[in-house]
């Protein structure tokens, strides 16, 4: 499928169907190992919503084939896509590895607040999906806020 999107009136194509789910969690990936040496990745896809992505074929296998590929502890999401009307939205998936999920109800309220998420209901197990409504701030405002967080808890 082509995933169409468009920025100032310009439509322009993202392709996404010839890339798996793991490649496109792989392709533009940053992490980090935590004080409590949990390793963290933050993986941005662009061109396609939520919504888009787990439809794709074998979404959750491809996911947890990737956690274990790579040993990780969090594993975050980020999507950046144009709505069907052309507005640029960003929406952000805290998803787990190994079967740890260590998010405690603290960070989730400060992260929540500082990048204006308002959780999408979907029937994914420990998975927690958001609209960030906050579309300015990209992964180099996440990652730092998600490192500090999770190291003030001595995670």
């Amino acid at each position: 499928a082509v995933v169409s999107t468009q920025s100032t009136g310009i439509a322009a194509k993202t392709y996404i169907s010839n890339l798996s789910v793991y490649d496109l969690l792989r392709r533009d990936c940053k992490d980090f190992i935590t004080g409590g040496d949990r390793r963290v990745f933050i993986s941005s896809v662009t061109g396609a919503s939520w919504k888009q992505l787990v439809e794709m074929p074998n979404m959750t296998i491809d996911v947890d084939q990737y956690v274990t590929d790579n040993s990780i502890d969090i594993l975050i999401l980020m999507l950046a896509s144009h709505s069907p009307e052309g507005k640029f939205q960003r929406q952000l998936v805290l998803a787990h590895g190994r079967g740890v999920f260590i998010f405690i109800p603290g960070f989730i309220e400060k992260i929540c607040q500082e990048l204006e998420l308002q959780e999408i209901p979907e029937n994914i197990t420990e998975w927690m999906i958001f609209d960030q409504l906050d579309v300015k701030s990209s992964r180099k405002i996440v990652m730092p806020l998600v490192k500090s967080l999770l190291e003030q808890n001595d995670l």
